[in-house]
């Protein structure tokens, strides 16, 4: 049973490092690590313990009984300071990580409560682990945060720059993750979409590169449909969002894109938007989508294209609660109240656990 065990957790411990080849490295999974490394120690003198003895005569038993007493001390000598000294090899190691992760928590709470603080929480993160894309990625993205929330230009660049090289960094540190591509691509969307149209290519190049390493994602093809719509291509976004709708026509994401350009006097999307068969357990996603809607400045225009669609649907709830949103985080807030109350009268009893949780979902959301 004893083999077994030691068999079982030499086998963890290559798992470990066949894993840490393709995944990011975390503190637990290297505690994990190190306390399998000790216990294959313990339990190999265990197995090695119960190994009967031969003795070769009568006459050399106590022998072999004084030698064993004497083998047996020095094992237990040279095991302690083997497990100190791998004690001490693993706080050498682990210690950089856990204090990243205790500054990488302490960012995330500063962040919460808007302290400009946070930035030096993830900075320090940084330093300690700076082969560790996840930190670049959080600071990178700390840094898009508060270049939307800034209104003055040259500061709002600046921050966009620092933003684009930490993400940059991410990407370098994991070259085959798409998610790093597409948050770049996002970076250099909302730059292009403040007036610096020079960045559009950049923009449309690294989505093309997060759909190669991720192909057929819908997410990242709504992102894409969204960032032509903002450049002005409506032709190549249309073709963006058949290409979604064709993968899933039933994510919402789709429905808003096509309302987006909608919005824009896109005829030819309507007829995209009214083939889609959107489930009403999608709809509590929408709040999170329009998160990829705001930065270009396209909510009225999604407000637009809801009013057409809400013309061809007027007794659908789920229209009206999302046109209410909408008209919420455009600031008419009349409309909004009005919009919530035709969707309350109209929604079915079975469905109304997905208002209320579209309504949690608009108040979790930052002003």
């Amino acid at each position: 049973m004893d083999k077994l065990i030691l068999a079982g957790i030499m086998a963890g411990m290559v798992g470990y490092l066949a894993d840490l080849f393709f995944n990011p490295e975390t503190i637990t999974a290297d505690l994990v690590f190190w306390l399998f490394l000790g216990l294959v120690l313990a339990v190999g003198r265990l197995v090695g313990d119960q190994q009967p003895r031969k003795v070769s005569s009568i006459a050399n038993v106590e022998i072999a009984k004084g030698g064993s007493v004497l083998s047996s001390k020095l094992r237990d000598y040279l095991s302690a300071v083997i497990f100190l000294l791998f004690m001490i090899l693993g706080v050498i190691i682990t210690i950089k990580p856990f204090l990243a992760d205790v500054y990488l928590q302490k960012g995330l709470n500063l962040d919460a409560r808007r302290s400009p603080e946070a930035v030096y929480a993830f900075e320090e993160a940084v330093e300690l682990q700076p082969q560790e894309a996840t930190y670049w990625s959080i600071l990178g993205r700390y840094h898009y945060q508060m270049a939307k929330r800034i209104t003055e230009l040259n500061a709002k660049r600046e921050f966009l720059a620092m933003s684009i090289s930490a993400c940059a960094k991410a990407t370098e540190q994991e070259p085959y993750i798409a998610f790093h591509y597409h948050t770049l691509a996002d970076i250099y969307g909302y730059w292009a979409a403040q007036g610096d149209v020079e960045k559009w290519p950049v923009a449309f190049s690294l989505y093309d590169q997060s759909l190669q390493l991720f192909p057929n994602n819908v997410f990242i093809l709504n992102k894409w449909t969204l960032a032509l719509t903002a450049s002005g291509n409506m032709e190549e976004a249309r073709g963006k969002l058949e290409e979604a709708v064709a993968l899933d026509g039933n994510w919402i994401g789709n429905m808003i894109c096509g309302l987006v350009l909608m919005g824009k006097g896109d005829e030819r999307s309507g007829e995209i938007v009214s083939s889609l068969a959107v489930a009403s357990d999608e709809f509590p996603y929408f709040i999170e989508l329009c998160r990829l809607v705001a930065p270009y400045r396209m909510l009225p225009e999604l407000g637009r294209g809801l009013e057409v669609y809400i013309q061809k649907a007027p007794e659908h709830w789920a229209p009206h609660a999302m046109l209410a949103a909408t008209s919420l985080f455009t600031g008419d807030g009349d409309r909004s109240l009005q919009e919530f109350s035709v969707a309350m009268r109209l929604v079915p009893d079975k469905e109304e656990g997905y208002l209320v949780a579209l309504i949690s979902e608009l108040s979790k959301v930052d002003p």
